[in-house]
């Protein structure tokens, strides 16, 4: 039994350590995620709250039976009755009434893609964020190595007579600020592991870009996508209309109401039985109610006008998003591109001068310069492809699209 205990206790460390891909990560955050569930339930409620709205249009029953005794008379009486009520009219308020609840449910559903989106753009950054610090972790590591051999050679040409106690001294302390600049590395790293952790778990991410070939490669970065397809629009969209129909319910509460009522009673009093059927049509006109009803009315035609101009604003400033979005994420693929072709001019040089500075050729000086114009350049080609990923997300998110429907 203790056997079978150990095995499953290394299978789900083994499960735990196991590397993610970058997608199968993202879709695991997304599944996780704690801020989505409570939407949903917010819109199963709208969605019962609308049915409530479409039930509003039948007839109300009500039943119910009574016992009444008189001490005087001691005289037992017993009624039992059944009543319905018809609204006929109600200036059009049921009416409107539903379509408000009908948009709010729109709007939920379109406010529920939203939320989506805006969560996965926290992941996604965060994602990022883990790749490149892993990624600059090691560059930073490679590098501590790289000085600890140029170190080493400083140290051996020094005991062969062939160079000074000062080029070992500048590789030493190349080499210890090296060291020192791969602990910052190490926090960095850890502080992208705290933000991710809550969200993914011990799961390890693999340190790879996802789509850093296939953008390469992109020469289209237009989606067929509409501004008023946005999730962000529809929401907004489907939420003024809710006001607007919220406004034309609070008016119809202004105007006259008609009901029509049908009541049956059974009464039985000293052992007589008697019947009573009454049927009310009932027009009734709030003539005054200390403005109760004019206010609210004109506090919903105050919000249906910010809900209006509000709705203005987005759309300009979606617009000027995605273009923005687009041109960023052009420049950023570019700029990714050179900086890749800069980093292996910076290797051969690199390469070149490390055996010239073997062969004598140049100073600990020399070789210290191209060490860190190549650290420089693996650093600068390591933030492009980062840069490119976080604008690929806020391009795909611009056009109202999820990465996954988008890329």
């Amino acid at each position: 039994m203790k056997g079978w205990c150990l095995i499953l206790f290394f299978l789900s460390l083994n499960l735990c350590s196991k590397e993610l891909e970058f997608l199968e990560a993202l879709d695991l955050i997304m599944k996780n995620d704690t801020y989505i569930p409570p939407m949903q339930a917010y819109l199963e409620s709208e969605k019962t709250n609308r049915l409530a709205g479409v039930l509003n249009f039948l007839p109300t029953i009500d039943t119910g039976y009574k016992k009444n005794y008189d001490y005087g008379d001691d005289v037992k009486s017993n009624s039992l009755y059944v009543s319905t009520n018809l609204n006929l009219f109600k200036g059009g308020a049921d009416y409107y009434s539903l379509e408000s609840r009908r948009y709010a449910v729109t709007k939920l559903e379109k406010g529920l893609m939203r939320l989506e989106m805006e969560r996965e753009k926290t992941a996604v950054v965060y994602l990022i964020n883990m790749i490149l610090y892993k990624r600059k972790l090691h560059i930073q590591k490679e590098m501590v190595g790289i000085k600890q051999r140029a170190l080493q050679l400083a140290e051996s040409r020094y005991q062969k007579g062939f160079v000074p106690h000062d080029d070992v001294l500048k590789a030493q302390v190349d080499y210890k600020n090296t060291y020192a600049t791969f602990y910052s590395a190490q926090i960095d790293f850890q502080n992208a592991k705290k933000d991710l952790t809550p969200l993914l778990g011990d799961y390890e991410v693999q340190d790879a870009w996802p789509w850093s070939n296939r953008l390469a490669k992109m020469k289209d970065l237009s989606p067929n996508s509409n501004e008023e397809d946005h999730p962000r629009i529809l929401e907004l969209t489907n939420q003024y209309k809710q006001q607007q129909k919220l406004q034309s319910y609070y008016k119809g509460l202004l105007l006259p109401s008609l009901d029509f009522n049908v009541s049956w009673q059974k009464n039985e009093i000293l052992k007589n039985v008697s019947y009573d059927r009454v049927g009310v049509l009932t027009l009734s006109w709030p003539l005054f109610d200390g403005l109760f009803k004019w206010s609210n009315y004109k506090a919903q035609s105050a919000e249906k006008v910010n809900m209006e101009f509000t709705l203005i604003r987005e759309k300009r400033q979606l617009k000027e998003e995605l273009k923005n979005a687009k041109e960023k994420l052009h420049l950023a693929i570019e700029t990714a591109k050179q900086r890749d072709e800069t980093l292996k001019l910076s290797k051969n040089l690199y390469q070149k001068n490390a055996q010239r500075y073997n062969q004598g050729k140049i100073s600990i000086t020399d070789l210290e310069w191209e060490q860190n114009r190549l650290l420089v350049s693996e650093n600068l080609a390591c933030d492009g492809w980062a840069l490119v990923h976080i604008n690929l997300q806020e391009f795909c998110h611009s056009n109202g699209k999820l990465i996954s429907a988008c890329f």
